[in-house]
């Protein structure tokens, strides 16, 4: 996906995520997911953070994708570890902990733990994202 659309993609997400508020329908949903999901996966570092950040808010208030939805979870949780690599300064607990190699929730002031059979599916997940990213085309 070219930049640009990925960039239209969050920007068309956020506007949804803010008319839909703390409580976004099904329907409101089918239309965010997919456009985090593509545009994270095209790359744009703040789709990823956008699309992780969400679903995985969403296991700490009220484990709306867990561990029902994992289609939607693990791929979230696989961009946000993305990102995490990426963001080797930032200040949020759960970035740090994600850009942790190995991955541990063990600070008493940083975020609560993630279920490690979901840690490890978004691991298999970055691995297959870096390496169709690492493919010679």
């Amino acid at each position: 996906m070219p930049a640009e659309r990925a960039v239209r993609e969050l920007d068309e997400a956020n506007a949804r995520i803010k008319s839909a508020g703390e409580h976004p329908s099904r329907a409101d949903l089918s239309y965010i997911l997919p456009r985090l999901r593509r545009a994270a996966y095209a790359g744009n570092h703040a789709a990823q953070l956008r699309f992780g950040n969400y679903v995985v808010g969403y296991y700490f208030t009220d484990e709306m994708f867990w561990p029902r939805e994992p289609r939607i979870a693990v791929p979230a949780l696989a961009m946000l570890r993305i990102a995490a690599l990426a963001e080797r300064d930032s200040q949020d607990a759960l970035i740090q902990a994600l850009g942790r190699t190995p991955i541990r929730f063990s600070d008493p002031d940083g975020p609560p733990a993630l279920p490690r059979a979901w840690i490890r599916a978004a691991l298999r997940e970055v691995k297959r994202y870096t390496a169709c990213l690492n493919k010679p085309r």
